[in-house]
């Protein structure tokens, strides 16, 4: 029984020392000798509660407010059109066609469709983007030159709907772009070559695109 009684003594002894070397200004050697080890022990669970119940209290840290779009998609390149739809994701209706911004600008849009069993059908969730053209010295359109990084890009929407917003005032030509490979579409009802010519300050409207085929599909 004695030895029982001097080994409890020992080990809040040897716990005092643990809690010095953590915090040198506690007077924590003195109180744990002369503190019995039933009260001891209530203290210990006791400061256990507190500190359970001081992390269960605090504040969690508020999460930082995102950035959410104001409409359009913002260009990532300087000088880049805000095409509605933008290419991250297919709205699932175009409700109205969005003016110019400025008198130096323009907005294209239009329906772009297939074929399907002798009936009208829109292509949507599909990427389409504008060529620029490029002339001849006389002025008469010579090549469309496309460049995926810096283009005029947008979607089409569940009717098949696209539009092009705040668009330089010069001709186009209307790129399908499937990712691996990229199509100029040409003209459905003639079938020769589709140029587009938006006018500044006004909307260029190409109506429904009918085409019997889509190529890449």
């Amino acid at each position: 029984m004695l030895e029982n009684r001097g080994a409890a003594p020992q080990r809040l002894l040897d716990l005092s020392s643990e809690w010095t070397s953590l915090a040198p200004n506690l007077i924590a050697l003195p109180l744990l000798e002369v503190i019995p080890p039933k009260r001891m022990k209530r203290l210990v669970i006791a400061w256990a509660l507190l500190v359970f119940f001081l992390a269960a209290c605090r504040t969690p840290a508020t999460p930082p407010v995102l950035p959410t779009s104001s409409g359009y998609p913002v260009p990532s390149t300087p000088g880049r059109s805000t095409a509605y739809p933008g290419p991250d994701s297919t709205p699932i209706f175009i409700p109205l066609i969005p003016s110019p911004s400025a008198s130096d600008k323009a907005t294209i849009t239009g329906i772009l469709q297939v074929r399907d069993q002798g009936q009208p059908k829109p292509v949507s969730g599909v990427i389409l983007a504008l060529a620029a053209i490029v002339p001849e010295a006389q002025g008469t359109p010579w090549l469309a030159s496309y460049d995926r990084d810096r283009a005029y890009r947008t979607l089409t929407d569940s009717v098949g709907r696209f539009v092009f917003v705040d668009v330089p005032a010069t001709s186009y030509g209307l790129v399908l772009d499937r990712i691996d490979q990229s199509f100029l579409l040409g003209d459905p009802k003639s079938g020769g070559d589709l140029f587009l010519k938006p006018q500044s300050g006004r909307i260029l409207d190409l109506g429904e695109l009918l085409y019997e085929s889509l190529p890449g599909e």
